[in-house]
């Protein structure tokens, strides 16, 4: 098992060769244009995940301090900024953040974008009004000191909203296929199948009852599974018949969608 320092490097290195949402980019991919940011931002909100403009609420954060934690090409903190929002991104890798800097020149767009390790944010306390990361903080060896960051940095009343892996979820299951039942290997834990397999090293899912705990410092917790318009048609792929797709329950989504307000100082 690798120790936390050198996993995060480890992290770190897998990500810097590959910035995620890359993946949907036309190949093969060249330098940052106008054109393949808004082949990216089409193809995240027309087809893998329209659900995540109804569950950040970008115009809502209108003049608010707002952070990204893991900022990826950057399509939703273009979002952000473009609604107004006085915002920061921060990444754990160089990769990411040149790409969102280029992202916002191109657009003529100015906010922060800062490499840093969201496990030791270098904010002050109660910095924010509103904290967001979508599909970030299940690669960090810890996710709960992020957890403990986000409180930190939050506003009093401030509010926020993640998205983190779902361990009974239909990609798990297909991975756990792939790389444990068909090799032999039966007695094989998802987790361990998930760190060993999906995306970078140490790649974590939860439970409910696991979220619960690792938020119960936040107030009006609310969890839960959406399976997105991307999977559902890759489900659909899969099985040859698109109708399979539209009928699989969210209890086999990919992400636990989360949201969360803080009610009171302190720390978790």
């Amino acid at each position: 098992m690798l120790m936390d320092d050198e996993e995060k490097r480890a992290v770190k290195q897998f990500w810097e060769m590959f910035p995620c949402e890359l993946q949907y980019a036309p190949k093969p991919y060249g330098k940052a244009t106008r054109e393949l940011f808004d082949y990216l931002e089409k193809e995240r909100y027309d087809k893998q995940a329209p659900f995540l403009h109804s569950f950040i609420q970008f115009t809502r954060w209108y003049g608010k301090s707002v952070l990204e934690i893991g900022v990826g090409v950057g399509t939703d903190f273009t979002q952000m900024v473009r609604a107004g929002a006085r915002a920061i991104a921060v990444d754990l890798t160089v990769a990411s953040a040149e790409l969102v800097r280029d992202r916002l020149k191109i657009y003529s767009l100015e906010a922060d974008v800062i490499v840093a390790d969201a496990e030791n944010l270098p904010f002050r306390s109660e910095a924010f009004d509103f904290i967001y990361s979508i599909g970030v903080i299940h690669h960090s060896p810890k996710p709960e000191d992020i957890v403990g960051e986000i409180f930190r940095t939050l506003k009093n009343r401030g509010e926020i909203r993640l998205a983190v892996y779902n361990r009974y979820s239909g990609a798990v299951y297909r991975y756990y296929l792939k790389y444990a039942l068909l090799k032999g290997k039966p007695l094989t834990s998802l987790s361990k199948v998930l760190s060993e397999n999906i995306e970078s090293k140490g790649t974590k899912a939860y439970t409910g009852s696991e979220l619960r705990k690792m938020f119960s410092a936040f107030s009006e917790l609310r969890l839960r599974r959406v399976l997105l318009d991307g999977e559902r048609r890759t489900f659909g792929k899969i099985f040859g018949l698109s109708a399979f797709g539209r009928i699989l329950p969210n209890r086999l989504a990919s992400f636990w969608f989360i949201e969360a307000s803080k009610e009171s100082s302190g720390s978790v």
